[in-house]
Parts: C-alpha cells; sequence; structure tokens
C-alpha cells in the first residue's frame, strides 16, 4: 500500500525537528533516509512507527490515516514491523521464542506459529537455530533474527533503525548484499534510516536526503550523486570539491565559469545559482606529472583568463598541420611542420613525434597533449587515455594516501588562493608529496550547484 507523507511537523519545546515533511512511498520501495546525526531522520521513522505524535500534517497507509496534529494510531494497530539498532532480541528467549513473540501477541494458534517461524527463518537463512539463544549468536546472525521477528506478523512496512552501525566494517559490507537479498524475497516496503553513504546509494531505490529537519533532495541513487542541487547534498553524499565560482556566460554546450582566474566549462543548468558552487568529485579530475614522457599541457592565471602556452592542432582530414614546440620543465623540443593529409600534432616532453598518417589519438603510448585557447575557455585535447578534453592547471602534491588500488591525494593549484581549499584527487598511478603535476579537469566535468554562503571570487 502507498504511505503518504503531508506537511509534517514534529516540534520539541521550541526546536522544529522536522519541518514540512511531504514524501509519497511507493509499495514495495526501499526508501532510504539519509543525513547527518540531528537531522529528524530517527524522529520521522518513529513518527511513522506511532512512537511519536507528530504536532502538524498527517500521515496515511492506503486508504487508513496512521497520524495528525490532533490523532495517533498506536504501534499495535499499525501494520509495522521494527529492527531496532541494537538488535533488541530478548536473552532469556531462544531463536524461535524472540521471532514467534509477535505471533503470540496476535494470538495465533500453535501450528500457523510454528509455521510461520520456520517461513521466515529460512527467508533469512537461519534454519536449524531454533532452540539457540542470542548470546550463543554472532553480530551477523543477531541481525538475522531481528529481521526474521520484524517480518514475522506480515507488517505492511518494515522500518529500520541504523540495523548495520553495530557490526564491524567487513560483516556490515557483507549484510548489505543478504539484507538487500532477504527484503526482495519478502516483497516488503521498507524504510531505512542511515547516515552512511554507502548503505544508502548501494541498497534503496531512492534516497530522501534530510538537512535540519527538511527534505534537502530526494531521487534516485544516482540522481543524488550525480545531480546534486545544492552544496549541501553534493558534500554529504560522497567525496566532493567544492570550488567557489562565478558564472560568466552560456555558450550552448555549458556554463563557463571563472574560478581563480581561470574558466571553465561546466555542466549547464536551467537555474542560475544565487550563489554558484561547482562540485567535482575526485574520480573525475586526473592528474599526470610534468616530466617524464607524460602530458607537458599547463596554465596559468593572469588578469581575467587564462593564458596558456598552445599548440594549435588541424584536423586529421586537413592538408597539414602546425606544431608549435612544446614547453617541458627541462627543455624545448623542436617544432615540426607536417604536409600530410592524415597528420595532426603530438607533443611529448623527450620528442616530437610526427609521421605522414599519424594522428593523435596514436600517440597515446607517448602520453602527448596539444591545447588551444577557444573563446577565452582553456581547454586541453590531450592524448591521455582517459582524458578528452580539459583544462589543465599546474599544481603541487601536498598529501597523498594509499587505498587500496588508489591513491589518495590532496593537490594545490598554481593558481590557488591562499584560502582555497586543496583538490582532492584519486588516481591508480602514484606521485610524491611535493611533486608537480598537471591537473585535468574534464570540460563538462563540474557540476553547477548551489552553494550555502555566499561566495568570494578571485578576479
Amino acid at each position: 500500500m502507498k504511505i503518504q507523507l503531508e506537511h509534517v511537523y514534529k516540534r520539541f519545546e521550541k526546536k522544529e525537528v522536522l519541518q514540512d515533511i511531504n514524501l509519497s512511498i511507493k509499495e514495495g520501495e526501499f526508501i532510504a533516509l539519509l543525513g547527518p546525526s540531528g537531522c529528524g531522520k530517527t524522529t520521522l521513522l518513529n513518527a511513522l512507527a506511532g512512537f511519536l505524535d507528530i504536532d502538524d500534517g498527517s500521515i496515511a497507509v492506503g486508504d487508513d490515516i496512521w497520524s495528525t496534529g490532533k490523532t495517533t494510531l498506536p504501534p499495535e494497530r499499525r501494520s509495522v514491523g521494527m529492527v531496532f539498532q541494537d538488535f533488541a532480541l530478548w536473552p532469556h528467549l531462544t531463536v524461535f521464542e524472540n521471532v514467534a513473540f509477535g505471533l503470540k501477541v496476535k494470538r495465533m494458534g500453535q501450528d500457523a506459529i510454528r509455521h510461520r517461524v520456520n517461513e521466515v527463518l529460512s527467508i533469512v537463512q537461519m534454519n536449524g537455530y531454533e532452540k539457540v539463544f542470542p548470546h550463543q549468536l554472532s553480530g551477523g546472525q543477531k541481525q538475522r533474527i531481528a529481521i526474521a521477528r520484524a517480518l514475522a506478523p506480515n507488517p505492511t512496512v518494515l522500518l529500520m533503525d541504523e540495523p548495520l552501525s553495530s557490526l564491524d566494517a567487513k560483516l556490515r559490507e557483507q549484510m548489505r548484499w543478504d539484507l538487500l537479498s532477504i527484503i526482495r524475497a519478502a516483497r516488503i516496503t521498507t524504510i531505512y534510516v542511515t547516515h552512511d553513504q554507502i548503505e544508502a546509494l548501494s541498497m534503496a531505490d531512492r534516497i530522501v536526503l534530510l538537512n535540519s529537519g527538511r527534505i534537502e533532495q530526494m531521487g534516485t541513487p544516482q540522481e543524488l550523486y550525480g545531480k546534486p542541487k545544492t552544496e549541501f547534498a553534493a558534500y554529504f553524499m560522497g567525496a566532493s570539491n567544492l570550488l567557489q565560482v562565478e558564472v560568466e556566460r552560456e555558450d550552448g554546450e555549458g556554463t563557463i565559469v571563472k574560478w581563480n582566474g581561470t574558466n571553465l566549462r561546466v555542466t549547464a543548468t536551467q537555474v542560475r545559482p544565487e550563489h554558484p558552487v561547482v562540485l567535482l568529485r575526485p574520480s573525475d579530475i586526473r592528474i599526470s606529472a610534468t616530466d617524464g614522457g607524460r602530458a607537458t599541457t599547463d596554465s596559468a592565471a593572469a588578469g581575467d583568463g587564462a593564458k596558456a602556452d598552445s599548440v594549435k592542432a588541424d584536423s586529421a582530414k586537413a592538408d597539414s598541420a602546425k606544431a608549435d614546440s612544446a614547453k617541458a620543465d627541462s627543455a624545448k623540443a623542436d617544432s615540426t611542420k607536417a604536409d600530410s593529409a592524415k597528420e595532426t600534432a603530438a607533443q611529448a616532453n623527450n620528442a616530437m613525434a610526427a609521421s605522414s598518417k599519424e594522428t593523435a589519438a596514436q600517440a597515446n603510448n607517448a602520453m602527448v597533449a596539444s591545447s588551444k585557447v577557444n573563446d577565452g575557455v582553456f581547454e586541453a585535447s590531450s592524448g591521455l587515455a582517459l582524458v578528452d578534453k580539459a583544462a589543465s592547471l599546474r599544481g603541487t602534491i601536498v598529501q597523498r594516501a594509499y587505498q587500496g588500488a588508489t591513491w589518495l591525494y590532496q593537490v594545490l593549484p598554481f593558481n590557488a588562493r591562499s584560502d582555497s581549499k586543496l583538490l582532492e584527487v584519486w588516481s591508480q598511478s602514484e606521485f610524491t608529496e611535493g611533486q608537480d603535476v598537471l591537473i585535468h579537469i574534464p570540460d563538462n566535468g563540474g557540476k553547477l550547484v548551489e552553494g550555502q554562503q555566499p561566495t568570494r571570487v578571485a578576479r
């Protein structure tokens, strides 16, 4: 049955912990209530369970009104199953008795109870543990029994309050998969409270992101991660670089913004933010060395735009191509003019690669790059395999940390103001602290969002 929340408010003394909550949940949907501590997610869950009255608005399930500002249907009359953060299993009862507790309250017959207990234990894969006591179970097994107990009375809605938070990291990861399998097998509408972004992103059909008692944004995991509408949503949904910018103009391909004197093209938005901020995920940025035969494109901030040493490259079908010399830290490579119809310019630190039929795409092994200035927007057409067009800036590795197959870097751009934040970048390549690198920002790789604070922009 459909769950409908309309204009729900809840106050504790003078503080509004829920403010104008409007939410529609389809039957069988898995909804994650996500947000930081104190955002109101557990309060909302308790209001759904009937543990708390609401002050205004309404909560309805199907044709039944569960809560209004004046009336509250008690928990025992709501068709709700609840899984608590600490499992809340009765230590003096066996697994069978714990799972059967709600069925006995409903005064079901012994045969029906036995059948239903065996059925839900099969769903959570805990057959054979009927006579075991909770203290004899592992954390993951206790969680399964708590879920089985909640499912036993065939509730309309399953409410879960951070059910994996007390488990260790490895077990929590495994239980995410197990929990999804259990919920899909039960085909039950689920509302799941968590402050863990990974849990919400990996499990939910939709995420409701709460901030200070209000719904900040809701949508699919892909929408919240890839298309956040506000700075809070961008920051909370995962690792992010948030750049305070000034919107310059629209150019048909995106929105041109100025960041620390450098113009970038970012994903266009229909509504221009009052306090514009650009979101760049660490996985969207690429870095490469400024020496050692890798990309050599760089730019520096000057005045209103970016000045770059550039090379103009003709297309692969042009009659001729002209390549300017690339500036490297230690040497200048001689320029070459190629007359072939299929030749494009390529740069390398140690050599200029040119042949009558070679294209820039064939120069990936040499890690070459050519650049251009287009209408005041700095872009680089790079030979790096993972970069097509990018704004390329010089920077320095300030800190690094190894995280399995990926290195996490904090990089300070050369054009940054003294109060600018470091850029966080993920890379499989290893660089050393203090090493100069090129920072490649993909064309339209950034997302323009609404900032929380008025922006200050270096002009």
